[in-house]
């Protein structure tokens, strides 16, 4: 059901990657993460949980998104704009918590993954940064 946005989701990791500085790239493709699952009732839900065991990861959403997110956090890792102990699976998770928090309220999920940027990344992006111009050019 929501295979769709998630390989748009893959494929915009791959454009931002391209596109932008690898810090920027990480916080923009999140926060496009984080404002979809947050208005796509039930996929920051289903992303959290285990993926089923009857489709194979890589094909799945759960796979999907943790090879884009690899991608990025790894771009990130090399740069030295990512704190060491943060990993793809803290960001995908933080990513979807912050969706099931504010289910419904994308502008509530970039405030509250903007916040959390702070913490996770070296020097965090600011509202007139690349970043926010690429989130809001995606939507």
């Amino acid at each position: 059901m929501f295979h769709e946005g998630v390989e748009r989701l893959s494929r915009r990791a791959r454009e931002l990657a391209d596109s932008l500085a690898p810090g920027d790239a990480l916080a923009a493709w999140l926060e496009e993460v984080t404002t979809y699952t947050a208005t796509a009732r039930g996929l920051a839900t289903a992303l959290l949980s285990t993926p089923d065991c009857a489709v194979a990861a890589e094909d799945s959403c759960h796979g999907l998104i943790r090879d884009a997110a690899t991608r990025l956090v790894t771009d990130a890792e090399e740069a030295s704009v990512l704190r060491t102990e943060a990993t793809t699976h803290d960001l995908i998770t933080l990513a979807n918590a912050i969706s099931v928090a504010s289910d419904g309220d994308p502008d509530s999920a970039r405030r509250l993954l903007r916040l959390t940027l702070g913490g996770v990344l070296k020097s965090s992006p600011t509202e007139h940064s690349p970043v926010s111009r690429a989130a809001t050019n995606a939507r």
